[in-house]
């Protein structure tokens, strides 16, 4: 995913360093990346226990991650539209 958005990005380098709205998607792109690797140690909670069975200390960080990819995904879609290629 990183490679392909390099490569599409490379041609348009100079246009997209200069608009903000491509600053704000990497910074979303950016946000998804660290969520994935906390996931990662997420994982094993999720996997081999209900979410009924977790204590409020093992539900807060599933929360935070969900929330944290939901608000990515919806920044990064709306900056790339907003960036008018």
């Amino acid at each position: 995913m990183v490679a392909t958005g390099i490569s599409m990005a490379i041609p348009l380098a100079e246009y997209l360093l200069m608009t903000p709205a491509f600053y704000f998607k990497m910074f979303f792109v950016l946000a998804l990346i660290v969520n994935a690797v906390v996931v990662g140690f997420l994982l094993n909670i999720a996997t081999e226990r209900s979410f009924a069975s977790l204590s409020r200390r093992e539900r807060i960080p599933l929360f935070i991650s969900g929330g944290v990819s939901t608000i990515s995904w919806i920044g990064a879609v709306l900056s790339a539209l907003s960036l008018g290629l």
